[in-house]
């Protein structure tokens, strides 16, 4: 039989191996045919970290946002209407 694969967390642009890990069954064979992470409070608290700095970097600050007025026209599509407002 094959190795089987292990899956790591992808955390902060990293594939980062995991302490724990869960066997994943074959259904048709019962053989063990992938290894998945079983995230415990460290990973986890990691992955949040990342993922709220991401988020701080990629969306714009307040004064940068805008509201732009779209419509549904009568074919059921969206439709862009004349300007944009900012909020």
């Amino acid at each position: 039989m094959a190795a089987e694969k292990e899956l790591k967390n992808f955390i902060n642009g990293e594939f980062v191996a995991c302490s724990r890990l869960l066997d994943s069954y074959n259904p048709a064979t019962g053989q063990v045919h992938l290894k998945i992470p079983d995230s415990g409070k460290e990973e986890v608290d990691a992955a949040v970290r990342a993922a709220k700095e991401a988020f701080k970097k990629s969306v714009p600050s307040i004064d940068t946002c805008y509201a732009v007025p779209i419509c549904l026209d009568d074919e059921g599509g969206l439709r862009l209407l004349q300007g944009s407002v900012p909020v």
